[in-house]
């Protein structure tokens, strides 16, 4: 079967989803990029470094002027004519699926129809867009503490960890069995980066920590004496602000009246809806809400793609 491949707007989508969550193509559709923690593949005995993976939702549909926006600045062009570009490619590519065509994505991955009218996506996993795990690599791991992982059943969370020494056999191995011993005491100790177990471990944790400091701090208060010298004084304390870094975005308008309205909307639909200041594209972001946690905003942008609209994102600054 022959392979079209989207010749002109491949490398934008690559380049932003180094960057971003979400890359949506508008009247097309929209590519997530999920980060995927480390794991172990006991099967093939290696320890996996983490990466994003990469899936296609056909209801990302809205233009948030992303897309537009960034070809628009690499290729020196104004803002419609990098959506008349878009439109352009968009209507192609419809066209080779229609006709039961694959079509390629370089570095992103194939997409074709099914026969029942869905469009399929297959990811590359040439690539890894994730930056933090730049330059890692598969760690062949020993097949003894391999099957110590396969016999594993429960997390056991030490306050010193335990370093497992792996035997060196040649100088020539010494860097593959460092990055292994590595593997295994980050997997002793974060619970396979994302295990549910220990994310609750360290929750429950954090909030003992918390209020012991509290209590400690609340009896310090009560036996301090304070004197001020003047009745007229002040006493100013920093109060600490929620980082609310995950944002479900509505829209991005150009017009402030737009934006104004739609928040209105919002509001009276009873969510918690605010602006964004402009950015530096001259879009004003609408929210429905914005959240401390990503579990939370994925989990309010589910439901309201479920209740609302699918044309809501994620935003993530």
């Amino acid at each position: 079967m022959r392979i079209f491949v989207f010749m002109k707007i491949e490398r934008f989508i690559s380049e932003l989803l180094y960057r971003y969550q979400c890359v949506t193509v508008p009247g097309f559709g929209g590519f997530i990029a999920e980060i995927q923690s480390a794991v172990i593949d006991p099967e093939k005995g290696l320890c996996i470094p983490p990466k994003k993976t990469i899936s296609f939702n056909v209801n990302l549909r809205h233009n948030d002027g992303l897309l537009a926006s960034h070809i628009a600045k690499a290729e020196k062009i104004s803002f419609d004519t990098a959506l008349n570009l878009i439109r352009a490619e968009v209507a192609f590519v419809e066209d080779q699926l229609a006709a039961k065509q694959r079509v390629e994505l370089r570095n992103i991955g194939t997409l074709e129809q099914t026969n029942f009218g869905a469009i399929r996506f297959e990811p590359a996993n040439d690539v890894n867009y994730y930056t933090a795990a730049f330059g890692l690599s598969n760690i062949r791991i020993p097949q003894r503490y391999v099957e110590e992982i396969q016999n594993a059943s429960t997390i056991v969370l030490e306050s010193q960890p335990k370093v497992i020494e792996l035997e060196r056999q040649s100088r020539s191995h010494f860097n593959a069995w460092k990055y292994a011993s590595a593997a295994v005491l980050l997997l002793g100790v974060s619970g396979f980066f994302g295990n549910q177990a220990y994310d609750t471990y360290v929750e429950e944790k954090t909030a003992e920590v918390r209020a012991s400091v509290q209590q400690k701090v609340t009896q310090e208060i009560q036996k301090a004496t304070f004197v001020i010298a003047s009745p007229s004084e002040t006493l100013s304390l920093p109060v600490s602000t929620p980082d609310f870094k995950y944002h479900v975005v509505a829209g991005a308008f150009r017009d402030q009246k737009n934006a104004n309205a739609v928040l209105s909307d919002l509001k009276s639909r009873g969510f918690e809806a605010r602006l964004l200041p402009k950015n530096r594209f001259g879009l004003t972001p609408v929210l429905f809400g914005s959240y401390t946690k990503y579990g939370e905003a994925k989990a309010a942008l589910t439901h309201i793609h479920q209740t609302q609209t699918q044309d809501a994102w994620l935003l993530v600054e």
